[in-house]
């Protein structure tokens, strides 16, 4: 969602310029901070060509650059994009009040069983994971049928 965010700003910051404004140095840093968070959330889905395409909008938004209409379309094109990107994937998503059994710092059977067994504590942890991914995805079977 943070995402969703960030597009949002940078659609406003473009929306209330002129066409031919020359982009001052405020406009520049906000739209470079804009774009970082979008790139670093891109990046950390794995969605590449929308990558690629909001690198380009990064390199229009440079200080005493000026705008052109064309930026809007751009940035429509790469919203475009990340829909297609986005469309191919299957995303599962959990709710806050499960996220804590996917991450979970706590040993998966308390302290004094990882205590008992130290060795095998990745095993432990890495088997619980798997068994509550396994879960997971019977609950999504089930919703199907």
């Amino acid at each position: 969602m943070e995402l969703m965010r960030y597009l949002a700003a940078m659609r406003r910051i473009v929306g209330n310029m002129k066409e031919h404004e020359t982009i001052n140095k405020d406009t520049a840093e906000k739209m470079t901070k804009a774009i970082a968070v979008v790139q670093s959330s891109l990046d950390a889905h794995g969605l590449l060509v929308s990558k690629k395409a909001i690198d380009r909008i990064g390199g229009i938004f440079v200080e005493g650059n000026k705008l052109e209409k064309s930026l809007e379309s751009t940035i429509e094109s790469f919203e475009n994009t990340l829909c297609d990107e986005l469309s191919i994937k299957v995303i599962y998503m959990v709710s806050p009040e499960s996220a804590y059994l996917l991450e979970s710092e706590k040993p998966l059977f308390g302290e004094s069983a990882n205590t008992a067994f130290p060795s095998s504590s990745y095993d432990i942890t890495e088997a619980g994971q798997l068994a509550i991914q396994l879960a997971f995805l019977n609950e999504l079977d089930k919703c199907r049928t």
